[in-house]
């Protein structure tokens, strides 16, 4: 996708991390059915970017949330244009 320089995976990531709640990288590697190894790569990067705080537990920042927001429609044209091929 490529939205906001972010993967499909990372953007799945920050979402996932948005509806949780705070909580941790295991619990969003469960729910998303991802390898451990994935997840630390995404989140690393994700919080070098600012858009999570892995501080104390893993949230969503406010620059993660405009980054959510600013993809949306150009996932939703994506999701379009797959359930129309």
């Amino acid at each position: 996708m490529g939205c906001q320089g972010l993967t499909g995976s990372q953007l799945a990531l920050l979402v996932a991390t948005q509806l949780i709640g705070k909580t941790t990288a295991a619990e969003v590697g469960r729910r998303l059915d991802l390898e451990k190894s994935t997840v630390s790569r995404n989140l690393a990067r994700l919080a070098s970017a600012g858009l999570v705080d892995v501080s104390d537990g893993l949230r969503i920042t406010a620059r993660g949330a405009a980054a959510i927001a600013a993809c949306h429609p150009a996932w939703r044209d994506a999701q379009r244009r797959a359930r129309k091929a």
